[in-house]
């Protein structure tokens, strides 16, 4: 393909993914999740079980759990007649056609505990023995006590200060209807701190390194180049890598905590388990690791998408933290030049691609590594 024609790819990729410009996390997040809480607390100090019945979105694609959006299919269609070559570039856009069309299977089957489980595993991978084994491993550190005295809205100073300092016209919220601390949404350029959440020092700067440098850099690098995949999201597991690598940021710049890298490791304990049990059945099995909050937390986390939470079945999102980390190591610890997974929200499986691909800019953003990398992890 000429580069006309490259272009004219990337365009309607771009324009498929705009259509589908809907963040995954902000349709599986139930709507009613603070009653539930409120219900499955009361249930268990009466010695009641209660697993949560979740509501959400009325826009969710499949209204009323079972309707489908006929919208998606035509986007399905026109996937499939958008021709890619075997060129670098074509290869990468093969991949995103891939991961649209996962996108989509996962977004019509929110609530459908069997099948959005397994759309789920297709779009963010499932959990091997070995990344179970690290988790679980991981759990058996003590964690320490963190006074936690900076609510979401010293939080939102902090985040908001950082980014008008280094001329990023972005938007920072407090959001009671978030399941995690902070999420970022790049499509409206805001970052969103949950209403009630509470931080030490260490997590604020854990959010600025996480949140800013980590995912931000990557999307506003990705749109600086001149295909606009890179900006989307490129290739299998580039979601994996973004979360992977901003753990990885966090543990480099020393403010990845005990408590919260234990976080990262009962996610994966969490998906595991729900995969297998019930809501109650999964919360008590956290219980033996975790406080009452966030054994419910994570459990909640990982039973995001089901509308009846006594199914079996899992959000698998959450595994992607600590696997993605891991991958990001093995890729550093090759000789992979971690400059390549700041070009924009590109994928390790893919970073040896991109020296083939002409005519990409180098980052404009990455944080400042120093001399932290004097084993040469980093090129």
């Amino acid at each position: 393909m000429n580069l006309k024609e490259l272009a004219k790819t990337d365009t309607e990729l771009f324009e498929i993914a705009s259509l589908l410009d809907v963040s995954i996390v902000k349709h599986v997040n139930p709507q009613n999740c603070l009653s539930e809480k409120k219900k499955f607390f009361r249930a268990l100090e009466k010695g009641e079980k209660h697993n949560p019945v979740y509501e959400f979105l009325p826009r969710n694609p499949i209204m009323k759990y079972l309707k489908i959006n006929p919208d998606y299919e035509n986007c399905i269609k026109t996937l499939d007649s958008i021709d890619t070559d075997d060129s670098a570039i074509g290869k990468l856009f093969e991949k995103r056609k891939t991961l649209l069309k996962s996108k989509i299977k996962l977004l019509q089957s929110i609530g459908n505990a069997e099948q959005f489980t397994e759309n789920s595993i297709s779009y963010y991978g499932s959990i091997d023995s070995i990344l179970l084994k690290s988790a679980e491993q991981i759990l058996e550190i003590v964690p320490r006590d963190e006074k936690k005295d900076v609510s979401a809205n010293g939080a939102r100073y902090f985040l908001q200060f950082h980014l008008k300092e280094n001329g990023f016209n972005w938007k920072v919220f407090t959001d009671d209807k978030l399941v995690s601390d902070a999420v970022i949404v790049p499509g409206l350029k805001q970052i969103r701190i949950r209403s009630d959440a509470m931080f030490s020092s260490t997590e604020i700067m854990r959010l600025k390194f996480h949140e800013i440098e980590t995912h931000l850099y990557r999307y506003e690098n990705g749109y600086s180049q001149p295909f606009k995949i890179f900006g989307t999201g490129v290739g299998e597991g580039w979601q994996r890598t973004d979360e992977g690598l901003a753990v990885f940021n966090e543990e480099l710049f020393g403010v990845l905590t005990t408590s919260t890298l234990r976080k990262y490791a009962g996610r994966v304990v969490a998906v595991y388990y729900s995969m297998k049990n019930s809501f109650y059945e999964s919360f008590e099995i956290l219980r033996e690791h975790f406080n009452d909050e966030d054994s419910y937390m994570l459990v909640q986390r990982a039973k995001r998408g089901l509308a009846r939470t006594e199914e079996k079945g899992a959000f698998t999102k959450d595994i992607i933290y600590l696997k993605g980390r891991n991958e990001v190591i093995k890729y550093l610890e090759k000789g992979g030049n971690i400059k390549n997974l700041y070009l924009g929200r590109v994928s390790v499986k893919e970073a040896d691609l991109l020296p083939e691909i002409t005519h990409l800019i180098e980052p404009k953003y990455m944080p400042d590594y120093g001399e932290r990398f004097k084993n040469k992890m980093i090129k």
